[in-house]
């Protein structure tokens, strides 16, 4: 704690800047119509075009020089808003825009700070982005900019810049959930109905973000309609939706949403015309809910809800026997929040928290028979669960100083390992590891010139539990230099820690995600990131670019031992993972995209090279990690044909998988009393990861139709095709002596040799919406 304090001291010290008299405005800034936050608006000074931008909660806060006479307010689709400030010493603002023209924004960016190694992405953005289902999906989208991967064809999940999936961080309104996928990664969590605001970093994290090494997937839900009831309704391949939003009274409204799909009725329907002895389903829903509640212009309640379940079932049956399986995951947050303007200087946010996740993998087998009377069944549960406390500080010293604090602590359970199998036998050791981790953070934001802006900050974290605790300290630069011409050229570090990780089984569609925490005889996982780049304008705003190169080590990384792919049944399940690996990745990304015209859309490639390091795996040597993909491009084409009608095309481009070769193959002799004649061939495989797969690749396209209803109300179709030209992209290879699943047969004299065999998922899929507005 002394090296803290010296740290704390020299920045607080180092950094002071002398304090002049000044005016401090701050305020919110909303949506005339529906009361909404506007998130990313341009607040500034029209004379000298300095100015700030609005924060996830529609908050600004600036200071300005006395002889200011006024501020203007932009925002993308929504008239200037102007504020005259005449006579006007300290105060806080409530300022409303009025949706209507598009007037030119980025014509004031230019002294404003420009965020690097973060993406953002708007409501709008995200409706327009083709998906399988006719609906939206947030990760999906998130995965065509570069640095950012998926991990298999149709998952979900995030591969940020040579991360794992579990070290990304996800927050909804500035909470965390631990997993966030429907479907076996298919589908994610993340309802677009709900999301005012989208934002992810990719490195450079701020001091107050912490936990994870690899990506900040910030998402922000709209509040509910302060002016009349509203509501949605929607159908589609996979489901349906429905929307609810709208005032309580003039100071409380609310928003409710839930999803909910069809497939378990038509596996069911299905698999019964079949005539088949067996019935697979599978359905998930989830619900988001929040109210909010605002007394008065400085104070802002909020109860936040979400609850998503996942089930997968198959029964097998015949006259005798019966067995099948079930696998349920899911996730339940709730949250508090209780936001504050002290003044025109200084703001605060608290938030209390509950989230958990669990997941439930349970199978049986019933026998009539007179020769087998023994059923059998096994229940195998894991969980986490996590009550947070958070408070953070912002406070404005003058034009440009600003200082952000704060503190949160977490207190998590973990169930890694909890299994029952028949009736007379007991629970194998259902061990609950607890731990807490707090962390306090501080950020200096400073702008002492209008070419230079900086964010430097410290966050300190402290883990405790039965037998482990520790102390990490992160620190965090951000510096950008403004260059003629509209440009910035941005320099980037920071360090980070990990205390609760995720293992899981790749290219299984059951869920088998399992999260423990950082334990005695292991460190937590922290990584060092480094990071250089350049955003600019040109052709009169026409476009904007943006080049970024980056390097990560990461280290005391966990995954499965050789031979293990899950920890399922044993009470030794510590013995089946491998500590202390060594991660490293590095790369270059550009982003191109056009803002302005008919014709819009954006351009994405990023080169990627990253590496693990056991101590037992490879035999110590460093290999290819599993979703490593050098190459990744993306292209997307927006074209409003019409006021109703607008088009979308996108094409992808990835690199092929790594995966592990066969090399040779030797034959055991069969030694068993059977009539098998036949010697068994077994393979010999040849170095970790040094064989790639096919290179990846698909186009889909959308239209999208907007019209009225018989009784006025806005409606959309939807319609989209996925995989246009078909393309049989691999899933994952596979060796067999037939080109199926199917590994029971061995005779060599009758199949052959074994040989290496592509399996694909996913085909061509037209998908159809509708969308109904009330």
């Amino acid at each position: 704690m002394t090296r803290l304090r010296h740290i704390l001291c020299f920045l607080m010290l180092s950094l002071s800047p002398f304090v002049s008299a000044q005016v401090h405005i701050s305020g919110i800034v909303r949506d005339s119509e529906s009361g909404e936050v506007l998130i990313g608006a341009n607040v500034f000074d029209p004379g000298s075009l300095n100015g700030t931008s609005t924060d996830n909660n529609g908050y600004f806060s600036m200071a300005l020089k006395e002889e200011i006479d006024s501020l203007w307010i932009t925002y993308v689709g929504y008239t200037t808003g102007k504020v005259s400030l005449f006579s006007v010493k300290d105060t806080i603002l409530n300022i409303s825009l009025i949706s209507g023209s598009n007037l030119e924004e980025v014509r004031v960016t230019a002294r404003r700070k420009r965020t690097f190694n973060q993406s953002t992405l708007s409501n709008e953005q995200l409706m327009y982005i083709p998906s399988i289902g006719g609906q939206p999906d947030v990760l999906k989208t998130l995965q065509l900019l570069p640095g950012v991967q998926s991990q298999n064809e149709g998952s979900s999940n995030l591969l940020v810049r040579g991360g794992s999936p579990d070290q990304n961080l996800f927050l909804i309104d500035n909470v965390s959930l631990f997993y966030v996928n429907h479907l076996g990664g298919f589908v994610s969590v993340f309802n677009p109905e709900v999301i005012n605001d989208v934002r992810i970093l990719k490195g450079g994290f701020p001091a107050k973000y912490g936990g994870k090494l690899s990506s900040v997937v910030d998402l922000t839900m709209r509040e509910g309609n302060a002016k009349e009831f509203d509501g949605s309704a929607g159908i589609g391949v996979l489901g349906a939706h429905l929307t609810l939003e709208g005032p309580i009274n003039d100071k409380v409204t609310y928003l409710f949403s839930g999803r909910k799909t069809f497939t378990e009725g038509l596996l069911g329907i299905a698999s019964l015309i079949q005539g088949e002895d067996y019935l697979v389903m599978y359905g998930f829903y989830d619900v988001n809910g929040k109210v909010t509640w605002r007394p008065d212009a400085k104070n802002s309640l909020q109860a936040n809800l979400y609850l998503g379940d996942d089930a997968w079932s198959i029964r097998l049956f015949d006259r005798e026997d019966e067995a099948g399986f079930i696998n349920k995951w899911g996730n339940m947050m709730f949250s508090t929040h209780w936001k504050r303007i002290l003044n025109s200087k200084s703001s605060v946010n608290n938030i209390l928290s509950y989230t958990r996740y669990r997941m439930r993998d349970d199978r049986y087998f019933k026998s009539d028979r007179t020769t087998d009377t023994t059923d059998y069944f096994s229940n195998y549960r894991s969980s986490v669960s996590d009550v947070s406390l958070k408070s953070d500080w912002r406070y404005q010293i003058n034009s440009w100083y600003d200082i952000d604090a704060g503190l949160t602590s977490s207190f998590r359970s973990f169930v890694p390992n909890e299994f029952l199998e028949n009736e007379n036998e007991p629970a194998s050791n259902a061990e609950v590891i607890n731990g807490l981790e707090s962390a306090m953070y501080l950020e200096n934001k400073i702008s002492p010139t209008s070419w230079l802006n900086a964010n430097i900050g410290i966050r300190a974290t402290n883990y405790i539990s039965s037998n482990y605790s520790d102390v990490f300290l992160e620190p965090r630069i951000d510096i950008s230099f403004s260059l003629p011409g509209s440009q910035v050229l941005n320099l980037s570090y920071m360090k980070g820690s990990q205390y609760s990780h995720m293992v899981f089984s790749s290219g299984n569609f059951l869920n088998n995600e399992v999260w423990i925490p950082t334990m005695e005889g292991m460190k937590p996982a922290s990584a060092d990131q480094y990071a250089l780049g350049w955003k600019g304008q040109f052709s009169h705003h026409m476009f904007s670019g943006e080049v970024n190169f980056y390097y990560k080590k990461m280290e005391d990384l966990l995954t499965f031992k050789e031979g293990f792919s899950n920890l399922r049944g044993d009470v030794l399940w510590r013995n089946k993972l491998e500590f202390g690996g060594i991660g490293k990745s590095y790369g270059a990304e550009l982003f191109l995209s056009k803002e302005k015209g008919k014709l819009t859309g954006f351009l994405s490639y990023s080169y990627s090279h990253t590496t693990r390091q056991f101590d037992q795996i490879n035999g110590g040597n460093e290999y290819l990690f599993e979703y490593d993909r050098p190459h990744s491009f993306s292209i997307d084409i927006h074209r409003k044909l019409s006021n109703k009608l607008v088009f979308n095309v996108l094409w992808v481009y990835q690199s092929g998988l790594p995966y592990t070769p066969a090399v040779g193959r030797t034959y055991i002799p069969n030694t068993s009393y059977s009539e098998i004649s036949y010697d068994f061939e077994t393979l010999i495989y040849g170095e970790r990861n040094s064989s790639r797969m096919l290179p990846y690749h698909r186009m889909d396209v959308s239209l999208y139709l907007k019209s009225k209803t018989v009784k006025g109300r806005n409606e959309t179709w939807t319609f989209s095709i996925y995989n246009l030209y078909s393309r049989e992209n691999p899933y994952f290879y596979f060796y067999n002596n037939q080109p199926r699943l199917d590994f029971g047969s061995y005779d060599i004299e009758r199949y052959g040799f074994m040989k290496l065999y592509q399996l694909s998922y996913f085909p061509i899929i037209p998908s159809v919406s509708y969308k109904v507005e009330f």
